[in-house]
């Protein structure tokens, strides 16, 4: 006999070993699934978590980490079906380059594409440098064009136009090209002429006839092109301007657009962050954790549960037919005194009057007595009402609850816990009670407990919803948000010379 139970003993201590053996593997796994993502090898991820689940299929260490598994799954399968860290699907149009480390760009919009590149005549690329654009078009207007460049910090522009003037010499009519410089300071909402320019070449542009214009931005002047041929050059401004417009009466007549500059990269992760954010919303609406991971994943343990359940919706006292309704009733009362009440002792006379009712026996207006001071900050109050609510209802749990609970909010955080390890003892598998004492440990700075506690609770399939948000919200906020590769940002002194 004494054989058979060392045997036996035996037996459970390897099964023991075993069990953690696996246990410490599938963290092992589960870390390395993660390290993926963080690595952008979505593919990878995708099939390290399926490989993972079928080696350790039905077990609970492996279900009490579900949220987890959720989460990675969740976010392997959308970016294997989008490419949410394209930045070409932010610039639109044709990409003729793009340097990933420099952000130097050069696109080309023609057609509907053009369209999409302004807004109400802006452009949406937005430059940390300087920059040049090439416009062509037809209809060429008599009045000329301007291009617009704007500073988004402080809202001021300038103006330069390239042109057409008229001028009279002997009855005749010459036309000549001009280059306008113009600004509008942030503090003023009137233009400044700075310079005007005559070029003393006849004009090569035409009213109604086809046009091209190069245009470059520098750090310090402004260089204008017309047909091939140069207009003038002019001092700017040394301020930055990270964006141009082109008026809309102009902007109709434009069929080609080429933009060349290094682009201000904080804007393009904002655009990016934007447009992951659209996509992940999307697909959202119609991902099912449920239909990417196995059903045994989501399976409950058997609780063989003799004891007691606890009731959340206890009421104190007999039972009285009825008495949820005028329970509800009350509560709307108590809601419509508080309305107009500047001061929270005036809401509290208000609630009490509306609290003292004869169809409530007198047990339940204390409890909802209690609640309401409560609900108003007077959490010492409420523990004065409480405890003459348990004198009389000492099986009354709810109201224990209710009990650690003010002594939470006032931060007497032990004896908060002695409260719930005597409810938890008594109701050992209840999913409310795990969460209160679950937030209590989190509370305290003792995460670890407290996940372990979730953890369990979901591992057993004795969650609610409350424990399920609770933990996806820990993981989240332990996985943080799904930032771009780090880079250093170093502006260039390049200049985007015209060609």
């Amino acid at each position: 006999m004494t054989r058979f139970l060392t045997t036996l003993l035996a037996l459970a201590v390897i099964s023991t070993a075993i069990f953690a053996q696996d246990q410490a593997s599938f963290e092992k796994q589960l870390e390395a699934v993660k390290k993926l993502g963080r690595k952008k090898k979505w593919a990878e991820q995708l099939a390290g978590l399926n490989e993972m689940l079928a080696e350790h299929e039905g077990k609970a260490y492996v279900k009490a980490r579900r949220s987890d598994i959720e989460e990675e799954m969740r976010t392997a399968s959308f970016r294997t079906q989008h490419n949410a860290d394209d930045p070409k699907a932010i610039f639109g149009g044709e990409i003729k380059s793009y340097g990933r480390y420099n952000a130097k760009l050069k696109v080309r919009y023609e057609g509907k594409a053009l369209a999409k590149a302004f807004k109400d005549g802006v452009c949406q690329l937005v430059f940390e440098g300087p920059f040049k654009l090439e416009i062509r078009g037809k209809d060429y207007p008599a009045r000329g064009m301007s291009v617009w460049v704007g500073n988004p910090q402080d809202g001021s522009f300038e103006a330069y136009g390239g042109g057409a003037i008229l001028k009279a010499s002997k009855g005749k009519t010459r036309i000549r090209e001009t280059m306008l410089l113009d600004r509008r300071p942030p503090t003023s909402n009137g233009l400044i002429r700075l310079k005007t320019m005559v070029a003393k070449r006849p004009c090569v542009l035409r009213k109604g006839h086809s046009f091209s214009f190069k245009i470059k931005f520098d750090k310090s002047y402004v260089e204008f092109r017309a047909n091939g041929k140069k207009i003038g050059r002019g001092k700017k401004s040394k301020r930055h301007f990270g964006f141009f417009s082109i008026e809309k009466g102009f902007a109709s007549r434009i069929t080609f657009l080429e933009v060349e500059g290094f682009i201000d990269r904080a804007w393009l992760q904002g655009q990016l962050d934007g447009r992951r954010r659209t996509l992940m919303a999307n697909f959202q609406k119609t991902y099912d954790a449920k239909k990417s991971l196995p059903a045994w994943l989501y399976e409950a343990e058997a609780v063989n549960e003799q004891r007691p359940k606890f009731d959340a919706k206890a009421l104190p006292g007999p039972k009285v037919e009825g008495l949820d309704a005028e329970v509800l009733r009350v509560r709307k009362a108590i809601q419509e005194s508080f309305k107009g009440k500047k001061t929270a002792r005036a809401a509290l006379n208000a609630a009490l009057l509306a609290i003292k009712d004869d169809k409530l026996p007198a047990i339940t207006q204390l409890w909802i007595r209690g609640q309401t001071k409560a609900r108003l900050g007077d959490f010492e109050g409420a523990l004065v009402e409480n405890a003459q609510l348990l004198e009389e209802a000492p099986a009354f749990d709810r109201g224990r609850l209710e009990r650690a609970q003010y002594y939470q909010r006032l931060k007497n955080l032990t004896r908060c816990g002695e409260i719930l390890s005597e409810l938890r003892s008594k109701y050992p598998n209840d999913p409310t009670l795990i969460y209160e004492a679950a937030n209590l440990e989190l509370v305290s700075s003792r995460n670890a407990k407290g996940r372990a506690l979730l953890r369990d609770a979901i591992g057993r399939g004795i969650a609610d919803d409350k424990i399920l948000k609770l933990d996806r919200i820990l993981v989240k906020a332990e996985k943080g948000p799904s930032w771009t590769q780090k880079f250093e940002i170093k502006r260039s002194t390049t200049s985007c010379a015209p060609t």
